[in-house]
């Protein structure tokens, strides 16, 4: 369906820039479609087009152009390797900039520019430039949040304090994630209400962080608690086919992994069915489950000495997909292929691997930089580690 519209805009005939610009917004539309399905080279295709169009029509610094151009940025970071993000990173600086200069420092524009640019840095390993530039976000939003409580207002707020506290994460920051993340709940129950999307968010996102620092089984077991509370919660407010109930479906089966590895694969299986059914196939929510499956089952296959052809055949699946919508040298791309050549070590198909590690080799990766292909031994070693205690899962 889409690639038919897309097509029919393609040869439409416009006559005016009103009817170029009509049709510039359609196309920005099925970008964001294809953004969201996982499609990034399409839509990086289509970002190209609509940045192009508007700059030619409209000029380069106007909004609507910036806008574009944030979005192209967007699409662009997320099919650069982490080597070139510091490219993606000047981008985002030069962004900042016009927005800052046309609009002012307070726009919503210009700081959401600087959310986007915190993130990259945060992509980049620059994370003390990413935790300065999300702080003076916040506190740009916590002064607009003292002022009034509209909803925007309050939303904004609460998305800022979620990007620090992912930061503090990330840096080490455990206790002062917490305490963000508990503060926000309490005001995304007071402004928002307790069935707000916004705040089943918050909540899961809090027990993640629980969930990141619980070594005592007891704790974990609390943690498993939440989660199935407010998987319950979510399922009867919005249906259990709601994409945010699949997201939590997803983090009730980590959840399980460790206490109850059966569950959860029987819990990814029947998630996987939905999202075929919802999304497809190949949406990268399904191709997310579908690898965290495969390894799964890995688990299972390790532990039990099952046979290891359906994860296999799931991973191989993954790759395929990630290869036609994402490209080879994409970062996901490569990790799954990675995991695919472990996978076909612990199953002994030594001609799969040996064909696989060639593959890494042509790339040009620095897979292996002398054409042996026991170069990647110490990968099936790292693959078996993580088997045996669950990471990634």
């Amino acid at each position: 369906m889409r690639e038919r519209i897309l097509r029919d805009a393609e040869v439409r005939n416009c006559q005016s820039d009103i009817e170029t610009l009509d049709l510039l917004a359609s196309k920005n539309a099925m970008a964001d479609s294809y953004q969201w399905d996982g499609q990034l080279l399409k839509a990086l295709e289509i970002r190209r087009s609509v940045y192009s169009g508007r700059r030619s029509i409209l000029g380069s610094e106007h909004p609507d152009t910036l806008l574009a151009y944030d979005r192209l940025i967007g699409t662009k970071s997320s099919i650069n390797s982490k080597k070139e993000q510091k490219e993606v990173c000047k981008m985002r600086e030069k962004s900042v900039e016009i927005w800052t200069r046309i609009l002012g420092g307070l726009h919503e524009h210009t700081l959401e520019a600087k959310v986007n640019l915190g993130h990259s840095y945060s992509t980049s390993g620059q994370l003390q430039k990413a935790i300065v530039v999300q702080e003076t976000v916040l506190q740009v939003r916590q002064e607009q949040f003292n002022k009034r409580k509209d909803l925007s207002v309050v939303s904004h707020f609460l998305s800022s304090m979620g990007n620090l506290a992912n930061l503090m994460t990330k840096s080490g920051r455990t206790e002062d994630a917490l305490a963000t993340r508990r503060r926000a709940l309490t005001i995304a129950q007071e402004y928002l209400g307790d069935s707000s999307r916004v705040t089943f968010k918050i909540r899961n996102n809090l027990i993640n962080c629980l969930a990141s620092q619980a070594i005592d089984p007891r704790v974990k077991e609390e943690v498993l608690k939440l989660r199935m509370a407010i998987w319950k919660e979510q399922k009867s407010v919005f249906g259990k086919r709601d994409a945010g109930v699949l997201k939590v479906t997803s983090l009730l089966a980590i959840d399980l992994a460790d206490s109850d590895i059966e569950r959860s694969i029987r819990t990814r299986k029947k998630l996987l069915n939905k999202q075929k059914s919802k999304f497809g196939e190949e949406n990268r929510e399904s191709l997310d489950n579908m690898k965290k499956l495969a390894i799964s089952l890995a688990v299972k296959a390790s532990c039990g000495g099952a046979n290891f052809e359906e994860q296999t055949v799931l991973m191989e699946t993954v790759v395929d997909a990630q290869i036609r919508l994402l490209g080879e040298m994409h970062d996901q791309t490569c990790d799954t292929r990675i995991e695919l050549l472990c996978l076909y070590d612990l199953a002994r198909e030594r001609d799969k691997a040996d064909s696989l590690a060639k593959a890494f080799d042509a790339l040009e990766t620095g897979f292996s930089d002398n054409g042996d292909n026991s170069d990647y031994e110490d990968l099936f070693n790292i693959f078996e580690w993580r088997v045996f205690w669950g990471i990634g899962i």
